[in-house]
């Protein structure tokens, strides 16, 4: 994330795809390339609503702090207006700066 997302219009087409089952470096396949839920293109995002047909989920939280408070299924990713990315989850039960998790080899 911290090295694929950092224009903020990049990060708000993720945010645009709802729900993810896997993060990867790109959002979209190329041209051409076939990209489903079952058959996912080579470092291509997957996304519930897009790949298999969901409704389009997203959460609505009143600040960060209800965010990183809710239900989050394996990892939360938050990007502030700031520019950081933050992430709780695995063996950080508290929100870091995701340079700090990467760094701890999360």
């Amino acid at each position: 994330m911290n090295e694929h997302y950092q224009d903020p219009k990049k990060v708000k087409a993720l945010i645009d795809l709802g729900s993810l089952s896997s993060l990867n470096k790109d959002l979209e396949p190329a041209e051409g390339v076939q990209h489903d839920f079952s058959n996912p293109a080579k470092n291509v995002t997957v996304a519930y609503h897009r790949d298999r047909g969901e409704d389009l989920d997203w959460d609505h939280h009143a600040s960060a702090k209800a965010f990183f408070k809710s239900d989050i299924e394996q990892y939360g990713y938050l990007f502030t207006q700031a520019g950081e990315w933050y992430v709780k989850g695995g063996k950080f039960t508290e929100a870091v700066l995701l340079t700090k998790a990467i760094a701890q080899d999360y």
